[in-house]
Formats: structure tokens, C-alpha cells, sequence
């Protein structure tokens, strides 16, 4: 039934996610809603997911379309992303009681490892940095 009523919230549109407002206006760019962070295509509308540029950091939505954070197993391998601003992560980073390496790429490294010209020594499960 066609109603004309004004539809808010996240809609299907095509092969789109877009996501109204309570105005009904669709939003674009990155959003928060219900407390949760979203990037949607600037000109189009859609929802985006996967690895994104945002700003000056690069940052992972979900298949949800909602941004990650912390500790991420994407597509088999781990990744990073602070827990604030959830921009990835890169280096040598202390993860709970274990002392890590994501490359340059953002995806943590495991056994032999040269780093800035030195061999370091990584667990191949864990990734924790042998001593």
C-alpha cells in the first residue's frame, strides 16, 4: 500500500543503504546515530563499509555500517583501531599484557620481522614480541 507518508531511519533504496533523519532529510558524510559513528557516500547517500579514508586517519566500518574499534579480525588477519577516534593503528603497541607490531598496512605481524633495520622476533600465534 502507498501511503505517501514521510519514511525516517535507515532505508533500502535501490541496492542502497541511505539513512533519513527525523526531518526526513537523507544525511551524508559521517553521521552519528544512536550513539554510533556511520559514513554515508556524499553524493549519493549510501551507507559505506569497509576500510575508509576519513579526515586524516583511516578507520573500518563494519558490514553494519557502524565503525570499529579496539582489537578488529578482518578478513582472517588483526588489526587495530584506537578506541576513541577509531583511526587504525600502526607500529608498536602495547595490547593488554603483550607487546605488538601492525605494519604499515595496519595488519600485526607474526615471527621473524625486520623493523628499521633490526630483526625482532614475534609469536606466530599471538603476535607478542619475544624477549
Amino acid at each position: 500500500t502507498v501511503t505517501g507518508a514521510m519514511k525516517t531511519g535507515f532505508q533500502k533504496v535501490g541496492s542502497k543503504q541511505v539513512y533519513y533523519g527525523d526531518d526526513g532529510i537523507m544525511r551524508y558524510g559521517e553521521q552519528k546515530i544512536a550513539g554510533k559513528w556511520y559514513l554515508f557516500d556524499t553524493v549519493t547517500g549510501a551507507m559505506k563499509t569497509g576500510f575508509q579514508k576519513v579526515g586524516s586517519k583511516q578507520v573500518y566500518y563494519g558490514d553494519d555500517g557502524i565503525m570499529r574499534y579496539g582489537e578488529q579480525k578482518i578478513a582472517g588477519k588483526w588489526y587495530l583501531f584506537d578506541t576513541v577516534t577509531g583511526a587504525m593503528k600502526t607500529g608498536f603497541q602495547k595490547v593488554g599484557s603483550k607487546q605488538v607490531y601492525y605494519g604499515d598496512d595496519g595488519i600485526m605481524r607474526y615471527g621473524e620481522q625486520k623493523i628499521a633495520g633490526k630483526w625482532y622476533l614475534f609469536d606466530t600465534v599471538t603476535g607478542a614480541m619475544k624477549n
